[in-house]
């Protein structure tokens, strides 16, 4: 009898930002400033999707002295796509 392994079959699914010359038009940034950006981005975010509580542990980087978490919910939940309840790097930017 064949064990079915679908069940160990891990599939990941990555986000890929849209064309880089619609970045720089879209935001004013450079091209190595968008890369720059976006490499920073990757590290921390590997799928290129962030979730609300990852949203928070980086976002608390930028503000080690105090608590930050209910400006960020408040920062995310401005940016997050409704059907994934993530964001992905063109949002940030």
């Amino acid at each position: 009898m064949e064990e079915d392994n679908d069940e160990f079959n891990i599939h990941i699914s990555r986000y890929r930002p849209d064309e880089l010359q619609k970045l720089i038009s879209k935001t004013k940034f450079t091209r190595k400033e968008i890369k720059l950006m976006y490499r920073g981005f990757k590290q921390e975010c590997p799928t290129g999707l962030v979730d609300e509580e990852s949203f928070k542990q980086i976002f608390s980087q930028f503000f080690p002295q105090g608590d930050a978490s209910n400006y960020a919910h408040y920062v995310f939940n401005t940016m997050k796509q409704k059907q994934s309840g993530k964001i992905n790097f063109e949002v940030s930017t």
